[in-house]
């Protein structure tokens, strides 16, 4: 799993442009020869609707939104079982482990997305 951003990257360090930029992260490059192994265990995005800025990780099973840093609300949606996310898990009690591990992986994605505390 990764992000989109990282496709100039492999382009420029496979030797598909001209000039080679100066590129933060992990090589995909090998991601290719095989392509089956594993690499990342989750791809992190960021976005902005209206006034809020949302922040989401995504593995293989879970996909877990903050928007505004979690004060206009929260997002969990099974990948696996409701691919359509339909169903808003957040707040299902069942999962707040799930919930405190995706939320502890963004918050060190995204730094500036952490609680401020005094």
């Amino acid at each position: 799993m990764d992000e989109a951003v990282a496709v100039r990257a492999v382009r420029a360090r496979a030797g598909h442009l001209r000039r080679a930029w100066r590129l933060e992260g992990r090589r995909l490059v090998p991601l290719l020869e095989p392509p089956d192994q594993p690499f990342k265990p989750a791809a992190f995005t960021e976005i902005t609707r209206a006034k809020n800025s949302g922040h989401s990780i995504r593995t293989d099973r879970w996909r877990y939104t903050e928007w505004a840093e979690g004060a206009a609300g929260i997002e969990l949606y099974d990948e696996q079982n409701d691919p359509e996310e339909f169903t808003n898990l957040a707040t299902d009690a069942k999962l707040a482990d799930v919930v405190r591990d995706l939320k502890t992986q963004l918050h060190a994605a995204f730094p500036a997305t952490q609680p401020v505390t005094q």
